[in-house]
């Protein structure tokens, strides 16, 4: 009997190694957002990583940017990110991945490859958001120095969840909530535009943080539509608040009408409940959209 326990106990710490594969924190590059882009080799991958000796309080070194943006060109984005080990000093983890940002050539292209590879890849979590850059290049949305955080990517996902709840031509689009759309039949994915307010030179210069009116700023847009993995076209601000009011994803916004006397409306809408009623008319398939709200 006591050989047998004493075999059990072998077995279970064999079986219970839960330490074999730890990866130390001294030796990983947090990455907080992926830019990807589309180059005649393949894709641009850019990733920027936080510096923790900066980020910590009261310990950064003055004229260190807080994070570091990493680039690489490869046939595939898994190729990109391992081949980055040759400029960083340590495996990038990206577990913590506040933001995806698709350049639009590669979104009008396709993005399944892409979105096939993060869903698949282990380090990977679903609940960062995802956005396309629009009229410049990923990578240089990711270079953009921000003035109320020090982390760019969290001023991103920060700015982009806030203005989806109170302003409805913009949507914040998480992973999982992406790939839903891609495999529902009759539904087709939308994602929020994001561009620079100036010129992308300036971006990345420490002064676009030290004076009052901030040079470059990043701003999202209206949404971009897609056609299966592929983007279509970008929707005019009234036809983006109008698709958040057909799905219900209104949750607060504003708007103003002119009064026939003049002057004009103005309604704060909160707390809308739609609803989806199709009826056929002359051949052609309609969709009612009735909906409750409180202003």
């Amino acid at each position: 009997m006591k050989g047998i326990k004493v075999l059990l106990c072998i077995v279970l710490v064999i079986i219970l190694a839960g330490c074999w594969d730890r990866k130390e924190l001294n030796d990983l590059e947090i990455a907080v957002g992926i830019g990807i882009d589309k180059v005649q080799t393949g894709y641009q991958v850019s990733v920027q990583v936080v510096d923790p000796a900066e980020v910590a309080a009261n310990k950064g070194k003055p004229g260190r940017a807080p994070v570091t943006l990493f680039t690489m060109n490869a046939p595939t984005i898994f190729e990109a990110v391992r081949k980055m080990t040759t400029i960083s000093p340590r495996k990038i983890y990206m577990a913590h991945t506040r933001m995806l940002i698709f350049g639009e050539e590669v979104a009008r292209e396709g993005i399944a490859p892409v979105i096939d590879f993060v869903s698949r890849d282990h380090e990977f979590r679903t609940d960062f958001y995802i956005a396309i850059a629009r009229g410049t290049t990923a990578r240089n949305i990711l270079r953009v120095i921000t003035p109320l955080e020090q982390i760019p990517s969290t001023e991103m996902f920060a700015s982009l969840e806030t203005s989806s709840k109170v302003w409805a031509p913009t949507a914040a689009v998480t992973m999982d909530q992406l790939i839903t759309d891609f495999t529902s039949k009759g539904k087709e994915a939308v994602l929020t535009g994001v561009r620079l307010t100036g010129p992308a030179r300036e971006g990345d210069k420490r002064n676009n943080v030290e004076q009052i009116d901030t040079p470059v700023l990043l701003q999202y847009t209206t949404l971009a539509t897609f056609r299966g993995d592929k983007m279509i076209n970008w929707l005019s601000e009234a036809d983006s608040k109008a698709y958040s009011y057909i799905t219900g994803k209104v949750k607060s916004t504003v708007g103003s009408m002119p009064c026939k006397g003049g002057g004009l409306l103005l309604a704060c809408t909160q707390e809308l409940k739609k609803g989806l009623s199709p009826i056929l008319f002359t051949g052609w398939k309609w969709f009612t959209s009735p909906y409750t709200t409180a202003s």
